[in-house]
């Protein structure tokens, strides 16, 4: 199944179109706009819940898990577009765009006319480098931009530059987008804690029996069922964990036809990073495993990109697969796109996306370019989209809509994942489950992926960094998890995921000595 993909994938790093786009429709505050965003609001997915048959089987219950998740949406992203004719905020002019170049300079007091003048190169910055503005919407944009310059007017002749970055993320918190980072910090946290209890619970002739063999009856006086999600044990069986992803929670209660007892709650967040050497593929017998610690690929890497991909296995050569993506912050996302595509064969690139061409980001490319080169990742036809184009020039919008086709194989593919599996991770993520025979475990992923890391700036007189992602995705099991991520089918606690599943392999598929 060894296919090279000959499409070009307009991509967050390599953005590129040859064609004008069509003008789009002004645009409105779309924010929940789309039917899937209702996730967001309530975490823990009904489909989580035990909902089929008592005694099901484990292969039973997978297949379950994977029907009941959401359907791919046939949403128009043209309309979350923005519509820049009608906005009331003027584009940098060229020395403004310059002042925007890197410096790395530091400044320590601030006068208020400095905070002002970058106050609005922020506010303008943003509504011409970053795609999801009107996804929020310019009104929103303005209320915090006349928050910040209420703060300024009122601040010390002499105001120190951290009390003024500290002030624009706090005017901007409403930004939920996980890559959007000012003076190194994000602008809003993630909110959702996987909650959990250390309690297994086994579906045994329509009851629910704990590991210690008693009854379950209620959880916080209510039917168990409103708070177990599938899991792992060490033996590979599916059993269920009370977990709770929301708000951070304290305790819960239980009670069993023995006794009534209450536990104290856990959260993985503190959980050790899983250390890796590198791509490294192996057999466990007739499961086949791959783990990639990251997604950026360095010229000077032992292994190329297409040497990773050269590694790939045709599916059918085995009973199963395990990939493991735990702690991969994410990189390059046509190799993650690429990578599983060449796995799961068909064209999977199922995420509709869109990315801006103006002034304000051209003027910023080259000094992107230079830093991926000084870091090794000199990837070819980074930017390009620019290079078409002749600047100064009116903003142009890039529409890429995604398609799907069935994979080529039915081997059973299982991801493993964590709460450091983000960006570019999360689109090898959300292209793998568009397919029915993958499985994700572990915790929910780090929930950046509305946009991507973008070009590097700095204000003018501050030389506060921040970035402008210039790309927007919209997919049916990300849009809406900005910063709550993809949550998994079978709830595995860190640590735990490859030794369990690699369980589980062995006892649906056959021996993984």
């Amino acid at each position: 199944m060894m296919k090279r993909l000959g499409a070009v994938l307009l991509i967050l790093l390599l953005a590129g179109c040859t064609e004008e786009a069509e003008p789009l429709p002004e645009p409105e505050n779309l924010h929940g706009k789309l039917d899937f965003s209702r996730e967001a609001a309530s975490p823990l997915l009904d489909t989580f819940k035990q909902q089929g048959p008592f005694n099901e089987s484990d292969a039973e219950i997978l297949e379950r898990l994977i029907e009941d998740r959401p359907e791919r949406s046939d949403s128009d992203i043209s309309t979350y577009a923005p519509g820049f004719s009608s906005s009331a905020i003027d584009e940098l002019d060229e020395e403004g765009r310059e002042a925007l170049i890197p410096t790395f300079d530091y400044l320590v007091q601030m006068s208020r006319e400095e905070m002002e003048a970058d106050a609005e190169a922020f506010l303008q910055a943003f509504r011409y480098g970053y795609a999801p503005f009107d996804y929020y919407g310019e009104d929103v944009f303005l209320e915090a931009h006349d928050e910040l310059l209420g703060w300024v007017s009122e601040a010390d002749e002499e105001t120190p530059r951290q009390e003024f970055a500290q002030e624009l993320r706090k005017s901007y918190a409403f930004i939920t987008d996980q890559h959007v980072m000012v003076d190194g910090r994000n602008l809003q946290g993630r909110p959702y804690v996987f909650n959990y209890a250390e309690l297994h619970v086994y579906i045994e002739n329509g009851r629910y029996i704990t590991d210690n063999g008693e009854r379950l009856l209620s959880i916080n006086g209510e039917n168990p069922d409103d708070y177990l999600v599938p899991s792992l044990d060490d033996s590979g069986s599916i059993v269920y964990i009370p977990g709770y992803y929301g708000e951070e929670a304290s305790r819960w209660m239980f009670e069993s036809t023995e006794r009534s007892w209450s536990e104290e709650l856990k959260t993985p967040t503190d959980a050790e990073i899983v250390n890796r050497d590198g791509y490294i593929t192996e057999w466990k017998d007739k499961t086949w495993l791959a783990r990639i610690d990251t997604l950026f690929v360095a010229d000077d890497d032992p292994l190329s990109f297409d040497e990773r991909l050269d590694r790939i296995i045709d599916l059918d050569e085995a009973e199963a697969a395990v990939i493991d993506i735990r702690s991969n912050r994410g990189g390059h996302t046509r190799y993650a796109v690429e990578w599983a595509q060449e796995l799961l064969g068909g064209y999977l690139h199922s995420i509709d996306s869109f990315h801006l061409i103006t002034n304000t980001l051209h003027s910023l490319v080259g000094p992107q370019r230079q830093f991926w080169a000084d870091q090794g990742y000199d990837w070819e036809g980074l930017y390009r989209a620019f290079d078409q184009y002749e600047f100064p020039r009116d903003p142009t919008v890039h529409m890429d809509s995604g398609r799907f086709e069935e994979p080529d194989s039915d081997t059973p593919v299982y991801v493993l994942m964590d709460e450091r599996t983000g960006s570019a991770a999360e689109w090898m993520l959300s292209v793998m489950t568009d397919a029915d025979n993958v499985t994700l475990i572990g915790t929910p992923s780090h929930g950046n992926f509305m946009s991507e890391a973008g070009m590097q700036a700095e204000l003018p007189h501050s030389r506060i960094q921040f970035n402008l992602p210039s790309s927007m995705n919209v997919h049916p099991a990300l849009f809406g998890r900005e910063g709550i991520g993809i949550e998994p089918d079978l709830w595995v606690l860190p640590g735990d995921e490859l030794d369990f599943t690699l369980a589980l392999t062995e006892r649906l598929y056959g021996s993984n000595d």
